[in-house]
């Protein structure tokens, strides 16, 4: 998956292999990028700039927050890959760089990118919410009652809904009322059955603690595989004699204090409704 922000281009990137070679394919390799309901977005013939086997595409910028998927189709196969649009970052690489004397020359640009989307992810299960606009296309089920659970909170807006494969009219995606806390209300109850609903979720930026610990998870991410302490351990002994004990992460918390903090403090409660 790719991220990249609304109003800026996407310069995408696939390689093809044989085995663990990069191989060029035979002929061109054509591009879809498609939206998750299959609308065409922009099409075209990759270009190969020189590296064995990897191919470029660029996506025009996008104005609206979504999700498109990306389809690459040569002779050595086909490859899917997904690019979000959305609203902005945690945090600009440049000030990651600066605060944690990350160097290009041991941290390329594309390896930061990689580790700052692994952390967006990870802040994003682990809080409950979003902390950037994002797009969410999903499948609820309607049961007649006026009030709908949605799989996001901090909901923005509504863009679209989809009854038993026929679209709603912008008027009468207009008149649902749309909780922020998730819940979309419709004065005369959702249809029965399977919905799809298209909406926008996420606070305009980051609370600035939040920011400042996903720049610390970064640069334990990157530091991961350097660090000298064994994978499997809990505790640790200096060079002086002192032991130290490891925090240790689950599901819910990275093993940094001050990250785990700052995540417990902007995390909601993912409750529902009787």
């Amino acid at each position: 998956m790719t991220r990249v922000q609304r109003g800026v281009p996407a310069q995408l990137t696939r390689t093809f292999y044989v085995g663990e070679t990069p191989t060029d394919v035979m002929g061109d390799v054509t591009v879809t990028v498609t939206r998750l309901d299959g609308t065409a977005v922009v099409s075209g013939t990759a270009a190969h700039p020189g590296p064995a086997g990897q191919y470029t595409f660029a996506v025009p910028a996008q104005m609206q927050l979504d999700a498109l998927v990306v389809n690459w189709s040569g002779s050595l196969g086909r490859y899917r890959d997904l690019l979000e649009i959305v609203g902005g970052h945690y945090f600009d690489l440049a000030e990651a760089r600066q605060e944690h004397g990350l160097s290009l020359a041991q941290h390329p640009t594309e390896k930061l990118i990689r580790k700052r989307l692994e952390v967006e992810v990870e802040c994003e299960r682990i809080c409950g919410q979003a902390f950037v606009p994002r797009f969410e296309r999903a499948e609820v089920r309607g049961d007649g009652r006026a009030a709908l659970l949605l799989p996001r909170v901090q909901v923005r807006a509504l863009r679209a809904v989809t009854v038993a494969g026929t679209a709603w009219s912008p008027a009468d995606v207009a008149a649902v009322d749309v909780d922020p806390s998730g819940v979309l209300h419709h004065r005369v109850g959702w249809p029965a059955g399977r919905l799809v609903v298209e909406y926008e979720h996420g606070m305009d930026m980051p609370p600035e603690d939040l920011r400042t610990a996903a720049m610390l998870r970064l640069r334990s991410r990157v530091h991961l595989t350097t660090s000298g302490v064994p994978d499997r351990a809990i505790s640790w002994s200096a060079a002086d004699g002192g032991t130290y004990r490891i925090a240790l992460p689950t599901g819910e918390k990275t093993g940094i204090p001050e990250v785990d903090a700052a995540y417990e403090g902007n995390t909601i409660d993912m409750g529902g409704f009787a």
